[in-house]
């Protein structure tokens, strides 16, 4: 009951100070130990949403929250307002209404065409979206890489 408490005190301090009319909720700073412990707590599902899925976009205070939730009905429900954050009218692109789905084509894009996940390229498709236009200098030969700049 204690967690459930301190999740909803956490969210409605968080909706107050979203409307500006007090600071932001300060949630304890889990220690790697920890972070590690709770990490390997979760159940499958949330660990893979966590680790895998939501994690180029994830804020570090998020994550450190969402570790800190106890019952399945609250790592739900922060589930929900993460995507609700994101998906808030007026926010640059690729956030706004709609991301959620546009977060799932940006990860296959980044996957299929910019090298994965794991690759610089992948990481900023996911995070800023696909580029309108790329130039790549391929004469410049005394770099120790290709040159390529992207433009939003």
């Amino acid at each position: 009951m204690k967690a459930r408490a301190f999740f909803f005190l956490v969210v409605l301090v968080a909706a107050l100070a979203a409307s500006g009319a007090m600071a932001a909720p300060t949630v304890p700073q889990l220690s790697s130990a920890d972070r590690s412990a709770r990490l390997k707590a979760l159940p499958e599902d949330d660990r893979k949403w966590l680790e895998d899925y939501v994690a180029p976009i994830i804020l570090p205070e998020e994550e450190n929250l969402f570790l800190q939730l106890t019952e399945p009905h609250q790592r739900e429900l922060f589930k929900e307002e993460f995507w609700k954050r994101r998906e808030q009218p007026g926010l640059a692109r690729p956030l706004g209404p709609g991301y959620r789905n546009r977060y799932e084509q940006l990860r296959e894009a980044a996957s299929g065409v910019y090298g994965g996940l794991a690759t610089d390229p992948g990481r900023i498709v996911v995070r800023l979206g696909e580029p309108d236009a790329v130039n790549e200098y391929p004469q410049c030969t005394n770099t120790f890489r290709e040159i390529a700049v992207w433009s939003y």
